[in-house]
């Protein structure tokens, strides 16, 4: 006894034009263009401006600024107008 698949005929016959439409080698290869050289290459880079567009050390990163101190009552407060739970969490446990 066999198993009847449940999809109908267009839906296989659209799977298989699907599968069946598009056979292209997945590793082709394209030619690849000629680079054209720059005729005055002095003026095209010079090794001084390397280093103009780069932040220095000290400002690459910002320092981490210590936490602030809050309040837990008003941690409490914002938490439970967020959640819509009680605001005295600490206490009534």
């Amino acid at each position: 006894m066999g198993y009847i698949v449940p999809f109908n005929h267009y839906q296989y016959n659209q799977y298989a034009v699907r599968d069946l439409d598009k056979k292209q080698d997945p590793f082709r290869l394209y030619p690849v263009s000629r680079v054209n050289r720059v005729e005055n290459d002095t003026q095209w880079f010079q090794p001084e401006q390397l280093f103009q567009f780069s932040r220095p050390a000290e400002t690459r990163y910002s320092e981490e600024k210590p936490a602030r101190k809050v309040n837990e009552r008003t941690v409490e407060r914002v938490y439970g107008d967020m959640t819509g739970k009680g605001t005295l969490f600490s206490e009534s446990i």
